[in-house]
């Protein structure tokens, strides 16, 4: 849906751009018509205006109005929001993150989700966002281990959510993730009994794509 809605909205600036060239207005009126309609075309694009339009009363309606296409493979509740872990393919998953107010699932931006700290070692990869909205946190990792069994923990009693993506004889891939109720800027996680600090980003600003492997 959220797509259509863009799609609908590129069309409609497209036609209405072609009815100022086709008219007689003169060309200066002409010329601002046409920027104008392009600025609101542009900032259409930028801002999540599917916002106004969805209205879900559960995550899996919510994520059928906003993702073109893709299986939910967890839900993963926080106070005011969740995250949809979900598949795109073979080994392939991505995720995306819902304000929840007064009972309605909204959508939210990837692009306003904010990378707060994180730890990267080889193909290893662990992130703590922030919901823009809510403030809350999640974390998101990308874990290879030459075990099959990875453990993780925090000093919270935080529940995390491990998916083996794939396994051969001396690697496994996981994907793992978490609500955050408690989060501080000393925040650490214990992998298989190794504690490993998530360093705090300079740039708090800085969005969760640049960050994907």
């Amino acid at each position: 849906m959220a797509l259509a809605i863009r799609i609908v909205i590129i069309v409609v600036v497209i036609a209405l751009i072609i009815l100022v060239l086709r008219s007689k207005l003169k060309d200066g009126l002409r010329v601002l018509l046409i920027v104008l309609f392009i600025v609101v075309g542009v900032l259409a694009s930028l801002f999540p205006i599917e916002r106004w339009f969805i209205r879900a009363s559960t995550p899996e309606e919510a994520f059928a109005q906003t993702v073109s296409s893709g299986e939910i493979m967890d839900v993963i509740h926080g106070k005011n929001s969740c995250m949809i872990y979900y598949s795109t393919g073979e080994n392939s998953s991505s995720v995306c993150f819902f304000e929840i107010e007064n009972g309605e699932y909204r959508p939210i931006d990837m692009i306003d989700v904010n990378v707060v700290s994180a730890h990267r070692e080889d193909l290893n990869l662990i992130r703590v966002v922030q919901l823009p909205n809510t403030k809350e946190h999640y974390l998101l990792g990308i874990l290879h281990s030459p075990t099959h069994v990875l453990e993780m923990q925090d000093e919270y009693s935080t529940e995390f959510y491990i998916n083996e993506v794939y396994r051969i004889t001396n690697d496994s891939s996981y994907d793992v993730f978490a609500y955050l109720p408690e989060y501080s800027g000393d925040y650490q996680v214990a992998i298989n009994g190794a504690s490993i600090p998530l360093l705090l980003m300079l740039d708090q600003n800085l969005s969760i794509f640049n960050f994907t492997l």
